[in-house]
């Protein structure tokens, strides 16, 4: 299953390839990308769950401010993922 998370980044050309490219280098593969950095600078990308922590790390490194649904106590940067079908699909099936 995927872990989603949300970065801010500036909306500039070439964004989007700086972070998929400090995932790469860290040997990190994406499994989904949401958003417009190019345009609002958000960002949601989904990795796999166990390398979660990498991609907090990589590009905390890089200078983002990554954040998950469980280190933002205000539920706002998981209020996206959670609504409507499209929140279904991205949460997956519940064992």
């Amino acid at each position: 299953m995927s872990a989603w998370f949300t970065v801010a980044v500036s909306p500039k050309v070439g964004s989007l390839a700086a972070v998929t490219s400090a995932l790469a280098s860290a040997g990190i593969p994406v499994d989904g990308i949401m958003g417009a950095p190019e345009s609002d600078g958000s960002l949601h990308l989904g990795v796999p769950d166990a390398q979660l922590p990498a991609a907090i790390a990589a590009l905390t490194a890089l200078g983002l401010h990554p954040v998950t649904e469980e280190s933002d106590p205000t539920g706002e940067a998981g209020a996206p993922l959670d609504a409507g079908i499209i929140g279904a699909i991205l949460r997956g099936p519940h064992s």
